[in-house]
């Protein structure tokens, strides 16, 4: 359990577990999780639940639950999703859980076509997290060619849903029910960070009057292309 007040200056994880990519869905190795990537973990009615990709191409998204102590599938591959839209013909990437109104809920990237472009989308699953309710597209006006890496979130719990659209500026989305979104605050960044442009990695989680979220970057080192990861508040 890390305290966020004291500063680690060499951090370290507290714990590291290896998925058993065996026990996750068949298809052809294209990672070294066997094909399996960009996974998040949620606690939904008493359940340790995981959605993860599979496949680089067409991608597929799965949900399946894990044990609480040794975080491995318990039940086989679990489920995948289907997430059939005319902004996702070509597959489904990055999932992220969320929770909001009660509901949970999965955000993915729909990839149109072989090479793009992609739109930010989300299902909402029913209470068994085996079968979606409804996908909304996030209508994003001025939207560039490929819109991903868009966390939602839910403050409060007070039927307003939000999400962050980029990090640098901070840009933050009102979404409305039927997807339409507006720009509902924006912020400059005054940090710097060496590991490239900062992109969205996880939704916001509240601490006390704080949201802690992950982002990513990717640098060149030595000529090749590497991923960078930080958390901000």
């Amino acid at each position: 359990e890390a305290n966020l007040d004291t500063p680690r200056p060499d951090p370290e994880p507290l714990r590291v577990v290896k998925i058993d990519g065996s026990l996750l869905c068949k298809g052809s190795p294209t990672s070294a999780m066997d094909g399996h990537s960009n996974a998040g973990i949620i606690r939904w009615n008493d359940r340790l639940l995981m959605v993860y990709r599979h496949k680089w191409h067409g991608g597929q998204i799965w949900v399946t639950e894990l044990d609480d102590d040794t975080y491995q599938p318990i039940a086989g591959p679990g489920i995948r999703l289907d997430l059939r839209h005319h902004h996702s013909k070509h597959g489904a990437d990055d999932p992220r859980f969320f929770i909001h109104a009660g509901n949970l809920n999965v955000s993915f990237a729909g990839v149109e076509g072989r090479l793009g472009p992609c739109s930010q989308l989300f299902a909402t699953l029913n209470d068994a997290a085996d079968a979606v309710e409804s996908i909304t597209f996030l209508d994003i006006t001025a939207r560039t060619v490929s819109e991903k890496n868009i966390n939602c979130f839910s403050h409060d719990d007070n039927g307003v849903l939000y999400a962050v659209y980029s990090i640098s500026p901070h840009v933050i989305l009102r979404v409305h029910p039927d997807g339409r979104c507006e720009r509902a605050f924006e912020t400059k960044t005054p940090h710097t960070w060496s590991g490239g442009p900062l992109r969205g990695g996880a939704p916001p989680v509240r601490v006390g009057d704080e949201y802690i979220s992950w982002f990513h970057g990717h640098v060149k080192i030595g000529g090749v292309k590497t991923y960078t990861t930080g958390v901000y508040s």
